[in-house]
């Protein structure tokens, strides 16, 4: 159970929510040992899981009040939080008897707010490594009192003395992310992708996530390894600014196709049809209006097929050369024809004179 003054960090965690804006969902955990030590595990209110995020597994991204944000694994089955949760727990110095305030500012997005239960304990040295409490004397409550946690409670006394504003009507995604942003001063580098591309040390550590669900297995660990070379290429995921709510599979196809498309842009020589790569072009304008970033391939193309014009007009220009040159040789075989037939001509009529001379008496 808790102490009256646990009851007063929960006052306090309440007064935290109270204060947030009703456009963005939110919920109340108190911190207990299995979920700051050990294994680390975090379950989630069933009922907010149920009505607020996605049905299946995937990765949700915890934004701590210093904005460093952390990828936890969610299992939609167990409504629980691991991976990315114990280093935000250590990270944060959480400990048993914490209350945290998450409120849900995105899809799979959380703003985490920490009120510390500095009042009921303090870290034990003994057993530091397993984040429990021990209790402590009163008279050390003012030294032991968290600097952050009094800036914190300051911060809810001047709110409290404003005057409570209209909360605006919500307005679509684009809108919502720029409310957020002004809020806690984001920047919106990626606003759909749950991972940063400069934090990828490897194709090891390549995942690719959309609307928070990981496509890996939906396309081929070889297509996988060409994607990331092409994301490298540009030092970002090609696939971060797909629109929200397209489906999982659709923009696995998109990530496929938009590799073959490349190979097949590797492979163009000057007997490759231009019909073709203008159909690659369509079907890579069709992907960027939907949010992906082939911009670069489609240069490319359009390279390809302005040497290709250029060479293929030089080509027509020698092909009509070559025509009338052809049209020139005809009229000089008529031509010779005709004199050969002269020249016959003219031996059939001497003939005569020849035998006459020749058989003449002597």
């Amino acid at each position: 159970m808790l102490s009256e003054q646990g009851d007063s960090a929960m006052d306090r965690a309440r007064a935290v929510q109270a204060k947030l804006s009703r456009r963005f969902p939110s919920f109340v955990k108190l911190m207990r040992v299995s979920h700051v030590s050990e294994q680390f595990r975090l379950c989630l209110p069933k009922l907010f899981c149920d009505e607020h995020l996605p049905k299946h597994d995937g990765v949700i991204v915890l934004l701590d009040e210093n904005h460093k944000w952390y990828n936890g694994r969610y299992s939609v089955e167990r409504y629980e939080l691991t991976g990315g949760w114990r280093c935000f727990s250590t990270d944060n110095k959480l400990l048993e008897g914490d209350f945290l305030v998450f409120q849900l500012i995105e899809l799979c997005k959380f703003k985490v707010y920490i009120v510390k239960n500095t009042r009921l304990t303090k870290v034990n040295d003994a057993n530091r490594d397993h984040f429990h409490r021990k209790p402590v004397k009163e008279e050390e409550e003012e030294e032991n009192s968290d600097p952050i946690e009094v800036t914190r409670d300051k911060y809810l006394e001047h709110l409290s003395r404003k005057k409570e504003r209209s909360i605006p009507v919500r307005k679509p995604a684009r809108d919502e992310y720029a409310y957020y942003s002004d809020r806690f001063g984001t920047k919106r580098s990626s606003e759909y992708s749950l991972v940063r591309f400069k934090d990828v040390k490897g194709f090891k550590d390549f995942r690719m996530y959309v609307d928070g669900q990981i496509l890996d297995s939906e396309i081929p660990t070889r297509c996988r390894a060409k994607y990331y070379e092409l994301c490298k290429s540009q030092n970002m995921f090609l696939h971060e600014k797909l629109v929200r709510g397209l489906n999982g599979k659709l923009a696995a196809g998109m990530i496929s196709e938009t590799v073959k498309i490349a190979d097949a842009i590797r492979a163009v020589n000057s007997m490759t049809c231009p019909a073709r790569m203008d159909g690659w072009d369509k079907t890579l304008k069709g992907f960027e209006e939907l949010g992906m970033v082939v911009g670069f391939l489609r240069v490319r193309i359009r390279k390809l097929l302005r040497v290709f014009r250029e060479f293929r007009d030089e080509i027509d220009l020698k092909r009509i050369e070559r025509d009338e040159a052809e049209k020139e040789m005809r009229a000089l075989n008529a031509k010779i024809g005709k004199i050969d037939a002269e020249i016959d001509a003219l031996s059939g009529k001497n003939e005569p004179v020849f035998k006459e001379i020749a058989c003449a008496p002597w």
